[in-house]
């Protein structure tokens, strides 16, 4: 009897420490694309191939800006930032968060300083593909502007 209820415990167990296992993978490599492609490709290395790597092909970012809602394609949005691949000479620091993944979507939070002043904080939609993590979706608040 002891056994049995052993091995059902176990097949309870087992599948869910799998799941966290995932899960904990999962958020790192939310991570791992939200900085090296977004806050490296976009705020310290200025480089649109960098952030490009990290971005569906299907990427838009909802702009609400002087009252106006906009959505922004991949062109239009790197049209705007206009990333020449010369390195920042400024001191940024980012701050991600994980809000949840639920199989293969994710929400996440970015919270970015320019030498110690607070300038935006995103909210990214992200899909686990076959080629990874990708971000799909932006929006965001723009500090003090």
């Amino acid at each position: 009897m002891i056994a049995r209820a052993l091995i059902g415990l176990a097949a309870v167990l087992v599948p869910m420490a799998a799941m966290q296992a995932d899960s904990s993978s999962d958020e790192e490599a939310v991570r791992e694309v939200l900085q090296k492609h977004y806050v490296e490709g976009m705020y310290i290395k200025r480089d649109p191939e960098l952030l490009r790597a990290g971005l569906a092909p299907t990427f838009v970012m909802q702009v609400y800006w002087d009252g106006e809602l906009s959505t922004r394609n991949v062109s239009q949005w790197f049209e705007k930032m206009k990333l020449d691949g010369v390195p920042t000479t400024h001191n940024i620091e980012s701050k991600i968060e994980v809000l949840d993944i639920t199989g293969v979507a994710a929400v996440a939070r970015v919270d970015i300083h320019r030498d110690a002043e607070h300038i935006y904080t995103d909210y990214f939609g992200l899909y686990k593909t076959e080629a990874g993590w990708k971000m799909v979706t932006k929006m965001f608040h723009a500090h003090g502007a």
